[in-house]
């Protein structure tokens, strides 16, 4: 087999089984844990972009889903997941105060 598509494989899983963590606790998680095993990578992606949207997760989860579209050359998945995880970066500094202390 080819030694670098083994390697895309690798860090596929590692990437799309961390952001996977953070749906431990929901019903998304063993389908997407499936996809994984069965080196199904795009249905895996597909799984954790719906749970994101669905969940509002950190601009964290959504950069591995990015990183793990430009492993998987899907541009158009790319772009849209960059803006997502533009989204819940301004998102979080709307929440949190700059300070780091509560408005009155």
């Amino acid at each position: 087999m080819d030694e670098r598509l083994v390697k895309r494989w690798e860090i596929l899983t590692k990437i799309l089984s961390g952001a996977a963590e953070d749906l431990h606790a929901t019903d998304y998680f063993a389908e997407c844990m499936h996809f994984i095993e069965h080196n199904e990578f795009e249905l895996a992606l597909n799984v954790l972009e719906a749970a994101g949207r669905k969940l509002q997760l950190g601009h964290d989860y959504w950069h591995a889903l990015k990183k793990s579209a430009e492993i998987m050359d899907l541009s158009e998945r790319v772009t849209e997941l960059k803006r997502l995880r533009y989204q819940a970066r301004v998102a979080a500094q709307q929440v949190a105060p700059a300070d780091g202390f509560a408005a009155r």
